[in-house]
């Protein structure tokens, strides 16, 4: 074009020219521009508990499966409250982030005349009296998510995440009216994995828990999968 020139040297061909001005108003803004920042309510995650096969090795042989779940009803929630970012690399296309994580996790039974219970030891389906509006277990996790993100094109990031959680509180929940009662057995930390893409900050996330849900031993061994859309990654 008409602000470069390319130059053969020994059957290379080296382009010469000058930046625009908004090439050159960009590289000053990262130049300048500190590599570490806070950063708050980032990295949220809203989706659904997808149903995964759950093993009953430590029941009875003859013990009915009873943690299915419903998979568009099981809501999942999850934001970074606040962190501190760092730019990486030259032209800073590579992001490292970590923080304090907060997690919803809701897994709604199909079967809507049991709630989970702990008896002997043991996490086990208790027969209501009637059929309730809805049965299901709720978690609710504070933890450390890794954020590792690339810009892989103009406003488009691939990101790898890792999730340290730690269990605050477990409920077995019913509505008829509502009812809540504590459930002890889930795993008090729990280590996931995840992965999305996103365009302008807004895209889809997959997220699996590589730590069971249950205590071995006290319930059905379960690595739950929720997929859905992430803002802010």
């Amino acid at each position: 074009d008409d602000n470069s020139m390319v130059l053969e040297v020994a059957g290379f061909g080296i382009t010469l020219g000058t930046l625009s001005k908004e090439e050159l108003y960009a590289r000053a803004q990262r130049s300048d521009r500190s590599r570490f920042a806070l950063v708050g309510l980032c990295g949220t995650e809203m989706g659904f508990n997808l149903p995964v096969e759950a093993g009953y090795g430590a029941y009875p042989a003859d013990t009915e499966p009873f943690f299915d779940v419903q998979g568009g009803k099981s809501f999942h929630f999850s934001t970074m409250l606040v962190g501190l970012n760092c730019e990486l690399g030259k032209r800073r296309r590579f992001d490292l982030s970590a923080g304090l994580g907060y997690t919803i996790d809701n897994f709604r039974l199909s079967d809507h005349s049991v709630a989970l219970s702990r008896e002997n030891g043991m996490i086990v389906p208790v027969q209501l009296d009637e059929k309730v509006s809805k049965s299901k277990l709720r978690i609710t996790s504070l933890g450390v998510p890794v954020h590792f993100s690339y810009e892989a094109a103009r406003n488009l990031s691939l990101s790898l995440t890792g999730y340290f959680d730690f269990t605050v509180g477990a409920n077995s929940i019913y509505k008829s009216p509502k009812v809540k009662n504590s459930l002890s057995g889930v795993n008090t930390f729990r280590f996931g994995i995840g992965g999305s893409v996103t365009y302008h900050r807004v895209g889809l996330y997959i997220r699996y828990s590589v730590t069971p849900l249950f205590r071995n031993g006290v319930g059905p061994k379960v690595r739950p999968l929720s997929i859905g859309l992430c803002l802010g990654l």
